[in-house]
């Protein structure tokens, strides 16, 4: 599936290019827990997902946003992991949010979601 590969790929290039910023403790090993603004975003996406269905964006309109934001801190928007790196979250706690902010904000959430996306069956119907 499409979704590890970018989130896996984008934590080697965020070491290796310095972005994005992840938080550690004093003692240099990374921190997994959640921010404030985490918690707020979760509790925000819960209690929109429970007064109403959201809708998805097209694939092609999430890329077209991540470019603009990529344009916008001015990013290489030819670096596929740097404009992927801005999708946002279509689903899910974090929804709405980019993938860079997942591993900036809710790092131990990242691995989750890439775990559960790495075990999940795929249906051909």
């Amino acid at each position: 599936m499409f979704l590890p590969f970018v989130l896996v790929s984008f934590l080697y290039f965020a070491e290796m290019s310095g972005m994005p910023k992840f938080r550690r403790h004093r003692e240099g090993f990374l921190i997994l827990g959640y921010t404030r603004e985490a918690d707020e975003v979760f509790k925000r996406n819960k209690e929109s997902n429970d007064e109403q269905s959201v809708r998805s964006k097209p694939l092609e309109e999430v890329r077209k946003d991540a470019i603009e934001v990529v344009k916008m801190r001015k990013g290489d928007v030819n670096n596929d992991l740097d404009v992927q790196g801005e999708y946002l979250l279509q689903f899910g706690r974090c929804r709405g949010q980019s993938f860079r902010w997942m591993l900036e904000n809710a790092l131990g959430y990242a691995g989750w979601f890439v775990d559960n996306i790495r075990n999940e069956k795929v249906s051909h119907k």
